[in-house]
């Protein structure tokens, strides 16, 4: 590579970094307003969704404290009834009727990290933008290392 060459490119980088930087503020503009719109849709809903989330859950948590702590308790009462004689089978029907709960329910798989150190290193993905932050403010961070690296800077 001669040295017009050599300016050439320089040339061309320039156009490609000045074009890279519009391109940057064009979608800055465009997505600006659309991240102000989620925030204030995250603000203005959040408090409601953890509010249902909680209630859902405790819900959740009676019908299935019901269903496997106290019907089977109840079931168990009423069969023994059965079998000293105290009811007769058809009442032990109509017992077993009120107790049971009329409940679909289905086995749903979620993951929990018990050991976050047994993690295979496929599964952790560092937060870049968040360590940069961090190392800048002065925070040291085991495992990470800052490299300098020379970069061509265009004016």
């Amino acid at each position: 590579m001669n040295k017009e060459e050599l300016i050439q490119g320089f040339e061309k980088l320039k156009k490609i970094i000045k074009l890279k930087k519009e391109l940057f503020e064009e979608k800055k503009e465009l997505l600006e307003p659309l991240k102000n719109k989620i925030k204030k849709i995250d603000k203005k809903y959040s408090g409601t969704e953890e509010e249902l989330k909680e209630k859902e859950k405790s819900i959740r948590d009676a019908i299935n404290f019901y269903k496997n702590e106290i019907e089977p308790k109840k079931k168990a009462e009423i069969a023994e009834k059965f079998e000293k004689g105290e009811i007769t089978f058809e009442q032990s029907v109509e017992m077993f009727k009120e107790v049971e709960l009329d409940l679909k329910f289905s086995n749903k798989k979620e993951v929990f990290v018990e050991d976050l150190y047994q993690i295979p290193r496929d599964y952790l993905i560092p937060d870049i933008v968040k360590i940069k932050e961090d190392i800048k403010k002065g925070k040291k961070i085991s495992g990470i290392k800052i490299k300098e690296l020379k970069i061509i800077r265009v004016k």
